[in-house]
């Protein structure tokens, strides 16, 4: 958390005891258990994770059951926040969620279909691993899980790949309802469809995806892993409205090439889209409506980009990706971002093509598109900006290049330096 949030919440039990009305201790110890995919449920109602001491002063807040998992010690604790409640009632109904690892597995399967099905309720609703020729389709995915969907390589043989795992017509919610938070952000809900290392040739298409807690949509294959390629992600409708903190589609890895992101929709997400890796198409998509998360803002930082290319790390690239004719809208920082920190990967050779950017950087001085390194080596270079329309209703946009504040001429002033590309940039 950054320095003016530490200095203003509560440290210690001592700072908050009078908040808490009675607190219950329960010893869990599940063998293979991930406790930081767990949901816990208590007399029906799905209660939230609390994080930090600050999170049990409750005066305000809707919460009047908060709940912590010890994971040195291996006990769980209720926290009573409210005087009308009897704890010790109320826990006599106790569900506690994703404590086994699939609900459904595919683990080196071929050639079969699933239809109609509802998949809840583990750490991964649905694991599909090492498999090929997988038909999903019209199920309901993820209901109180940590992540819908795992799609990747054997586990016993890395190189045997999924391929051809088709994801379509699918509703894939996370169904969570324990309420708004802030400050951090891992309560229980992760990826609505993490592809991770040996995935190619599939599909994710014309499904819903919505109110996952890191992305909806996460394609993830760093050097040491198999490549994610060839991969088809289309028409579908990414919402995070119901949950603080959400990115739409996110890619990062070396090994994440050649996939393809065309027509979707997202919408009300507190996060960037992210498109790392090489060879990537990111096109014709609608971005709409996406806000800077508190979460972020509480830890220093606007996560409120409409995309971002880092390649964060030194295990990562952004190279030869091409991002076009897409729209952004209502977008509270910069709709496009490339930005560089010291142990950053290369950004290079990507084009940037027939984007519209309406009303983006909202709460960023009118900072449409940034291109921003923040170290001494060069790391984003020879990237293309060309035929992207601008328009800001009540403001002029700008571009912010390498510090210098621009307008959009004035940006395409700047063709052949640092070997970029930038011509006919216009304001519609």
């Amino acid at each position: 958390l950054k320095g003016s949030i530490r200095d203003k919440i509560a440290r210690t039990f001592f700072d908050v005891r009078e908040n808490i009305y009675s607190i219950i201790r329960v010893k869990l110890d599940f063998i293979g258990f991930d406790p930081n995919a767990m949901r816990v449920w208590i007399n029906n109602k799905e209660r939230l994770k609390a994080l930090l001491f600050e999170e049990l002063k409750c005066d305000h807040c809707p919460q009047k059951i908060k709940w912590y998992y010890d994971k040195k010690y291996k006990y769980l604790y209720l926290f009573a926040l409210k005087a009308d409640v009897d704890l010790w009632k109320e826990a006599q109904n106790i569900k506690i969620n994703n404590v086994t690892l699939d609900s459904l597995n595919l683990s080196r399967d071929e050639n079969i279909t699933i239809k109609n099905l509802d998949i809840r309720a583990s750490k991964y609703a649905l694991g599909i691993r090492g498999s090929k020729n997988i038909l999903i389709e019209k199920c309901k995915i993820g209901k109180y899980s940590f992540t819908g969907v795992d799609i990747m390589n054997d586990v016993n043989d890395y190189n045997k790949s999924s391929e051809n795992i088709v994801i379509q017509n699918c509703i894939i919610d996370a169904g969570f309802t324990a309420g708004g938070y802030r400050y951090l952000s891992s309560r229980g809900v992760q990826d609505g469809i993490f592809i991770v290392g040996g995935v190619k040739n599939s599909f994710i298409q014309n499904n819903n995806i919505d109110n996952w807690g890191h992305s909806g949509i996460n394609l993830y294959s760093p050097s040491l892993k198999n490549s994610v390629t060839n991969n088809q992600i289309i028409n579908n409708v990414i919402n995070g409205e119901k949950i603080p903190y959400m990115h739409g589609i996110t890619i990062d890895g070396k090994n994440c090439v050649k996939n393809i992101i065309s027509s979707n929709i997202i919408r009300n997400t507190t996060a960037r889209n992210q498109l790392n890796g090489a060879f990537n198409i990111f096109s014709k998509n609608i971005i709409y409506n996406l806000k800077n998360s508190q979460i972020k803002l509480d830890q220093g930082y606007a996560a409120g980009q409409g995309i971002q290319l880092q390649a964060y790390g030194k295990d990562n690239i952004a190279e030869n990706n091409i991002i076009k004719n897409n729209l952004f809208t209502k977008i509270d920082e910069a709709a496009i971002s490339i930005i560089n920190y010291r142990d950053d990967g290369v950004k290079q050779n990507n084009v940037f093509k027939n984007n519209v950017i309406l009303n983006s950087g909202l709460k960023n001085n009118n900072i449409a598109l940034e291109i921003i390194n923040y170290s001494k080596n060069n790391a984003i270079k020879g990237n293309v900006f060309v035929k992207n329309s601008f328009k800001l209703l009540d403001n002029e946009p700008k571009i912010n290049y390498r510090g210098h504040i621009l307008t959009v001429t004035e940006f395409n002033e700047k063709n052949g330096e640092n070997n970029d590309t930038v011509i006919e940039n216009t304001i519609f």
